[in-house]
């Protein structure tokens, strides 16, 4: 996938192109074009990208529709609505699709309980750690008991990246190389992105995330 996104992607669609996460085999793309889908024919990509699921293509999760309200706290740990093109403009958000992804918790509980809200309340601190009560049926000496337990939902703390102070841009922790690489293109990553991060902010970054 790396291949395909640094080899293909980026030399094609250059800083209009954004990986906004990576799951176990597939990736959150967001490409500035005024038609995306003409653009990847014209550019004959779309050999690689087609819904026939041969080896080695990709493809378009939400070919018809409009991904809105994505949230990704971290791994496994992420939600997006999607609206049909067609009703982009003013489609009830109760008739909204979506995907859900909650690691640990039932698919029961996900899909019943589980809002798009509870997301995005985690990921803007507004109610950062979230809890479940999870019943399920567990064998114990060959007596099945019914086991009712508080687990923890939601936790917006990635152990494996450092969150910088506008709540987007993220680095992995104490890798060096990228704070220095991201130091030394930081006005270019403040405009691409329309952001404020200081070079300070990130060579702190080790300090202030330490476990």
């Amino acid at each position: 996938m790396y291949k395909m996104f640094y080899e293909t992607l980026i030399p094609n669609f250059g800083d209009r192109i954004l990986n906004h996460a990576v799951d176990t085999d597939s990736m959150f793309l967001s490409i500035k074009s005024p038609n995306v889908y003409k653009e990847i024919k014209d550019l004959g990509l779309d050999k690689l990208i087609n819904s026939s699921k041969e080896l080695f293509t990709y493809q378009d999760e939400n070919a018809n529709d409009v991904m809105i309200n994505f949230n990704i706290i971290r791994a496994k740990q992420y939600s997006y609505e999607t609206i049909p093109k067609e009703t982009f403009v003013g489609q009830s958000p109760s008739k909204n699709k979506g995907v859900k992804k909650l690691k640990g918790i039932q698919k029961s509980i996900v899909a019943n309980r589980i809002t798009n809200k509870n997301y995005q309340d985690c990921l803007n601190d507004v109610n950062p750690k979230q809890f479940e009560i999870v019943n399920s049926l567990r064998s114990y000496k060959h007596n099945i008991n019914l086991v009712e337990q508080k687990k923890q939902s939601f936790f917006n703390f990635d152990d494996k990246r450092a969150i910088l102070s506008d709540g987007i841009t993220t680095i992995p922790h104490n890798y060096e190389k990228t704070k220095m690489n991201m130091i030394k293109n930081l006005d270019e990553i403040n405009k691409k992105y329309g952001t404020n991060v200081t070079d300070m902010e990130i060579y702190n970054v080790k300090i202030r995330y330490k476990i």
